[in-house]
């Protein structure tokens, strides 16, 4: 049975698992609003500006885990979005923002609402997409959400043209992705780990500092940040009387364990420490540490 660009759109959406879309309607992504009308097992949640709907999806992620998708039109609507992708992308959320494109032989020719949201995009995304054919949408959402939310996390455009949301053909979904090209490296060095472990065994005063990154991480949920929801994790490696660990305001989780929060009260050990141990990506203010 073919069915359209549109339609394949959203029953790709559901086969990752996508509850909720926040987004802000508009022509070049009408046939998209279209096939969701009516839709249960997708919520759509309309907003009033498509800079929320970005920081929604952002939001979304970071309180569930899951990848968050944000659904606007083409030209203002798609560079509204701008703001919420590269928050995503500073602090590695999983989102996956989705915009309407004019039809395909209009691109290129400053048609009404036309931007080329691909190149505004390009340093504050993993990776984008511009799909100018329908029978592209089922592999081009696989591997969207496979580079959004494997490796470091972090946002993927999927620019659709409107002529490819109408136009019907095969709806065939990939069963696994492999993408020759993204190998992401999920594993620690254990070369690095080993001296780090070292330095921690050593050291007199040992104090680790974890941030966001510890909780995005698949591969690192039972590490320092989460320990707390599950005192009887074998990653336990701050208990005792030796080592308190502190997370900073974008790694708190729901901080349970005695040693996260006796360390809230004793943050000033941290100036006389001989090992600290951080794993910080980036500050606040965006210096690397």
């Amino acid at each position: 049975m073919e069915l359209s660009g549109a339609r394949i759109l959203v029953d790709s959406l559901k086969r990752e698992g996508v509850e909720y879309i926040f987004g802000v309607n508009g022509g070049a992504a009408m046939p998209i609003f279209d096939a969701l009308y009516g839709e249960t097992e997708i919520k759509l949640i309309p907003m009033r500006h498509e800079q929320g709907a970005s920081h929604a999806a952002d939001g979304y992620a970071r309180a569930t885990g899951n990848v968050g998708v944000a659904l606007a039109t083409s030209g203002p609507g798609a560079t509204n979005l701008v703001t919420g992708i590269a928050t995503a992308y500073m602090d590695s959320i999983p989102m996956v923002a989705i915009t309407g494109q004019v039809f395909t032989h209009y691109i290129g020719s400053d048609a009404f609402q036309e931007c080329d949201i691909i190149g505004v995009t390009r340093p504050i995304c993993k990776h984008s997409y511009l799909i100018k054919n329908s029978d592209e949408v089922a592999d081009v959402v696989a591997e969207a959400f496979h580079i959004a939310k494997t490796g470091k996390p972090g946002p993927v455009i999927i620019d659709i043209a409107k002529d490819a949301q109408m136009h019907e053909t095969l709806f065939q979904y990939p069963e696994t992705v492999d993408i020759r090209s993204y190998k992401p490296q999920v594993h620690g060095d254990p070369t690095q780990i080993a001296k780090a472990a070292a330095l921690i065994k050593e050291a007199k005063r040992p104090y680790s500092l974890c941030r966001w990154w510890c909780r995005t991480c698949q591969r690192q949920r039972g590490t320092a940040t989460t320990y707390s929801q599950n005192p009887d994790s074998n990653y336990r490696y701050v208990d005792g009387p030796r080592c308190i660990s502190r997370n900073t305001s974008f790694g708190d989780g729901d901080a349970r364990h005695a040693w996260i929060l006796l360390c809230q009260l004793r943050f000033y050990r941290c100036r006389s420490c001989y090992c600290y141990w951080c794993k910080v990506r980036r500050s606040r203010y965006g210096r690397s540490q």
